[in-house]
């Protein structure tokens, strides 16, 4: 069984679907593809890339 998939290094066809929340909170720690790869990059810059769709994808209390 295999992880999830890095947004590091996807192919430029692969939508990359971002949480508006997730780039609200700045810095965010990524997986790099393998278990002991770690980044930290701001998430306005995985915002960025020409793949990413930011979209509110995860319920809170007040969108329930």
């Amino acid at each position: 069984v295999r992880g999830g998939i890095t947004p590091v290094g996807l192919p430029s066809d692969w939508k990359l679907l971002i949480d508006e929340r997730v780039v609200e909170r700045g810095e965010v720690l990524v997986g790099g593809g393998v278990r002991g790869a770690k980044i930290i990059v701001d998430a306005a810059e995985l915002a960025g890339l020409p793949q990413a769709e930011v979209l509110t994808l995860a319920m809170t209390e007040e969108t329930s």
